[in-house]
């Protein structure tokens, strides 16, 4: 009987860097257990704004590609009220827009629709990123985002690790320096993992596989695998198939089987290693595009990443295979 352990991700969220503050929140449903891919993309920038047949149009532009375009239909309330009575600020880099209601619109709401006030806090101004705003906007039909990978890393404390971490710092300082036309995001992953066991029957010349989500409740192992091992080894293994430019341990295309990283798989008799890796945003419907001088993930919604571990054991050159998902796969999930 053969063990092969599936690593996929459950929960993803990505972000603009410099916008770590805002994300705390949702960062915090990360915590303990975090692999992150530290990005660059195409800058863009809002340039003014427009009120046109009771809509608001932004006007934006790409700094790579030089293109200007617009967002149009932007609902920032879900309650009626003239447009004359909303304020709206861009900030100073025109990285994201600031709105809420001016003092007459709220007067107008006392008189009009009270119970709004109940709902809303109107003493506080919302902002919302450009980045954002174009993912709403596209929200309806299937679009691509480009990204360069530079770094990847884990932490058990997310937040803390983007905030203070010298790599990520360094990145950031190096890409307004150098890069002022791309943008540093940060993608956060929560990994969890399953068991396949490959059991043959001699009688009918066959393999069958049986999987579980719950082994780690279960004595399929000699031990367990924690959540930081797991944790580990993911971060390992993306390195080792991106290999980012920013990264120095795992980059090589061998290493040695004693390293702890590895050892601990051939410890817990696991014999495969497996990485789903979804590439789809299903609610925005837009598909996550990565790539390094190494690998390109080529506008694939998922990858599926596989390893042996006797080829670590063995100490030969780590040999991954890949398999692009087709995309008939996710149509049959819709």
């Amino acid at each position: 009987m053969k063990n092969s352990i599936e690593i996929y991700f459950d929960n993803e969220f990505i972000f603009p860097y410099m916008y770590l503050d805002d994300a705390k929140d949702i960062l915090e449903k990360f915590e303990k257990s975090t692999l992150y891919f530290i990005m660059s993309t195409s800058k863009l920038k809002i340039i003014d704004y427009m009120f046109y047949n009771g809509k608001i149009i932004v006007h934006y532009e790409n700094l790579v590609t030089k293109q200007i375009n617009y967002i149009e239909n932007i609902l920032f309330f879900n309650f009626n009220i003239p447009y004359k009575y909303i304020e709206i600020n861009i900030s100073d880099p025109g990285s994201y827009i600031e709105y809420g209601l001016k003092d007459e619109g709220i007067e107008y709401l006392k008189l009009t629709n009270p119970t709004v006030l109940k709902d809303y806090d109107f003493s506080k101004k919302i902002k919302i990123s450009i980045y954002d705003l174009v993912m709403l906007n596209n929200s309806k039909k299937e679009t691509i985002q480009f990204y360069e990978v530079l770094y990847i890393g884990k932490s058990i404390h997310i937040t803390k690790r983007l905030s203070s971490h010298e790599h990520i710092l360094k990145i950031y300082r190096d890409y307004n320096i150098e890069h002022n036309n791309l943008e540093i995001m940060v993608m956060v992953l929560h990994p969890t993992t399953k068991l396949f066991q490959d059991i043959e029957i001699a009688d009918l010349f066959t393999t069958i596989t049986l999987g579980n989500s719950k082994w780690e409740e279960k004595s399929f192992l000699s031990q367990k695998l924690s959540a930081q091992e797991m944790l580990d080894i993911s971060e390992a293994l993306m390195i080792r198939i991106f290999k980012p430019k920013y990264n120095i341990s795992f980059n090589n295309d061998k290493e040695n089987f004693t390293q702890k990283t590895y050892n601990v798989l051939f410890r817990k008799k696991i014999n495969r290693i497996i990485i789903s890796f979804n590439l789809f945003f299903q609610k925005y419907k837009e598909v996550i595009s990565i790539k390094s001088k190494k690998f390109n993930t080529e506008s694939k919604k998922g990858i599926i990443f596989t390893c042996s571990i006797d080829d670590l054991y063995e100490n030969k050159k780590v040999r991954i295979q890949t398999e692009k998902l087709d995309d008939k796969m996710y149509k049959l999930l819709e």
